[in-house]
């Protein structure tokens, strides 16, 4: 599969690669389903090579084994086939109250980022902040001041590319940290490694755990249940903080195009809060096998474990893969909380994740290969893994759900009817927490069997 059949085949995660390494003859284009996809017409063939060997989902590209071979094998004391190369594991948050309301989790991000330029690592951050218009809401950009990287804190659950930025500053003579979820560091990494001016700018590849991308349409589907129209949307908030609820329990934010008051509403109360609905997933996401962003000096997640998720703060993972990210951590004065965990507490964290990207990824392939269809390389193999009736069902409702809510979406813009979306999109969801009800109401039964069972063999009166 080469880059041709990513963009036909509907793989392209929209990250800019392409575009990056050949910026006279591939651009970047939003498309109508709000995601970004590059115009290949006028890319002569040595072009489309280079262009092949960037993308995160041509099989022309390096995979994620191979190239953190190259960075860290040799150099870095521990390696899982779960998360790649680590030197530590940390979970921990920032103690500053006032700071953690900004943040998505525990800050830990923000606050290593701002490390890096206080200490002269990096003369500044290219990571994704608000654009300040309506169309698009976000897009990559370089921060150089800590008030710059402090104003463009959180999650951005939003379409984006990296192109037009890495343009900018190319040549400039200023170091960076690229801040990115696993594909789109991937991407830069080969990137990188097509071009030495490039190479010698980005020092740092910060990586952050990712869920599964989505399309410009989610901020608007969830704007548009609290009132306010796609075409009124001024900014959001994903993940609005509420220091009396836990961390999971946030809340989606959305202020209307020259207004000051936002709305909220806690997002798992809305369409397309629950993740496992998939509501506005990329293509790319369901072929995706990098969870702990294998090719980054350092990954940050959320570490959904139960012992964290009661502190409203919110509570990072940090995996470092390098002795350099290691040691800033470990010179980390009052400012921050952090406690060391193991390779089992890392994988629980993302528990979910790993059944989308390791079970999940081996049954789509499955079904992919099984009627004739291009699928990308991956390192997890068709059928590699067995799936139970009742957890096949669900791969496959989620993916049909995601893909059809972006034409979904944009056939209710184009009517005006939107509750037609929601009563259809809400059909996929009942369908499959169904599924899921079910699936639990059997394991409870099959519980209470074991349990009456060993207490019958306690009780029975020796012969």
């Amino acid at each position: 599969m080469d880059i041709k059949d990513v963009v036909s085949g509907g793989f392209c995660v929209g990250c800019g690669g392409c575009a990056a390494v050949a910026s006279q003859s591939i651009k970047m284009q939003r498309s109508d389903e709000q995601t970004y996809l590059p115009q290949l017409a006028d890319a002569a063939p040595e072009v489309l090579e280079a262009a092949n060997r960037v993308c995160p989902f041509s099989d022309a590209s390096r995979d994620e084994t191979d190239l953190a071979q190259d960075l860290y094998e040799g150099r870095v004391d521990h390696r899982a086939e779960s998360a790649g190369y680590y030197q530590t594991l940390h979970a921990g948050h920032i103690n500053d109250d006032a700071q953690v309301l900004g943040s998505s989790s525990g800050g830990l991000t923000s606050w290593f980022l701002l490390r890096l330029l206080e200490q002269g690592r990096i003369d500044g951050v290219i990571h994704v902040g608000s654009t300040g218009t309506q169309q698009p809401l976000y897009d990559f950009t370089v921060s150089e001041s800590a008030d710059e990287v402090l104003g463009r804190r959180k999650s951005q659950y939003y379409a984006v590319q990296f192109s037009d930025v890495i343009a900018r500053i190319r040549g400039n003579g200023r170091r960076y940290a690229f801040v990115g979820v696993p594909c789109f560091v991937k991407s830069m990494r080969a990137l990188a490694n097509e071009d030495a001016v490039l190479k010698s700018q980005l020092v740092w590849h910060v990586g952050l755990v990712c869920g599964h991308m989505k399309s410009g349409a989610f901020s608007q589907a969830m704007a548009d249940q609290l009132g306010v129209p796609p075409q009124q949307v001024g900014a959001v908030d994903f993940r609005v903080k509420d220091p009396e609820a836990p961390a999971n329990a946030y809340s989606f934010g959305v202020r209307a195009a020259g207004q000051e008051a936002w709305k909220t509403r806690m997002s798992r109360t809305l369409l397309g809060g629950n993740w496992g609905h998939a509501l506005f997933q990329l293509k790319a996401c369901d072929y995706c096998d990098d969870i702990f962003a294998e090719t980054a000096d350092i990954c940050f997640g959320d570490a959904w474990l139960p012992r964290f998720e009661a502190n409203w703060r919110g509570t990072n993972v940090v995996l470092c893969r390098t002795t350099e990210a290691a040691e800033i951590f470990a010179e980390a004065q009052d400012d921050i909380t952090l406690e060391t965990i193991d390779l089992a507490d890392l994988e629980k964290t993302q528990a979910g994740n790993f059944r989308h990207r390791r079970e999940g990824l081996s049954y789509r392939l499955e079904l992919d290969v099984a009627a004739g269809r291009m699928v990308p390389k991956k390192r997890v193999a068709p059928g590699q893994f067995t799936l139970p009736a009742d957890r096949k069902k669900i791969v496959e409702i989620r993916r049909d759900m995601a893909a059809r809510s972006h034409t979904a979406w944009l056939e209710a813009r184009k009517s005006g009817d939107m509750p037609a979306f929601y009563r259809e999109m809400q059909g996929y969801a009942d369908r499959m927490q169904a599924i899921y009800r079910r699936a639990e109401k059997g394991g409870l039964k099959n519980l209470v069997k074991r349990v009456i069972r060993k207490l019958v063999r306690t009780l029975r009166p020796a012969a």
